[in-house]
């Protein structure tokens, strides 16, 4: 639980997560009831991440990582 309070404070928009990361959170939200932290806390790290665009209008995130958590989620 301490660990959602944790992570809503990390500065996730900054963050490029790679895809052994993203199969973390994928497993996290895919194998655990919305109830449970783990479940939880891929939320929050999902919302935190800067899902728009860079100062030169190039996306924040790829569009590959964009296309996997849109078929996770």
């Amino acid at each position: 639980l301490m660990a959602l309070y944790l992570c809503k404070e990390l500065p996730l928009s900054l963050w490029q997560p790679r895809p052994e990361e993203i199969s973390v959170i994928g497993a996290w939200l895919l194998q655990n009831p919305l109830s449970a932290v783990e479940n939880q806390l891929a939320c929050v790290i999902l919302e935190g991440l800067n899902w728009g665009y860079n100062q030169d209008s190039s996306l924040a995130l790829s569009s590959v990582l964009h296309n996997e958590v849109a078929l996770l989620v």
